[in-house]
Order: C-alpha cells, then structure tokens, then sequence
C-alpha cells in the first residue's frame, strides 16, 4: 500500500519522530504507536 500525508507536519512525525512547528508537539509514546499504525497500513496488502 502507498501512504501519502495530506499534512506536511504528519509527513515529518512519521520521518523525523517530530514536528518543526512548535504547534503539532506530541508525546514520544503517542509518536512511537503513529508511526506503528503507519507501518501496520504500509504491509497491509
């Protein structure tokens, strides 16, 4: 499966672990399980 972001800061949470805009700051746990559901889609078939 193809994943696109429609958000540029998704994009960089998923690539980088974080936000360059200081409005989209998550806890590293809630990072960790985004980037989870993101690899779950990727291998889904």
């Amino acid at each position: 499966m193809i994943v696109t972001f429609d958000k540029e800061y998704l994009k960089e949470l998923y690539l980088n672990g974080k936000s360059s805009d200081k409005k989209h700051r998550f806890q590293p746990d809630i990072v960790k399980r985004y980037k989870k559901c993101i690899d779950t889609l990727k291998h889904a078939p």
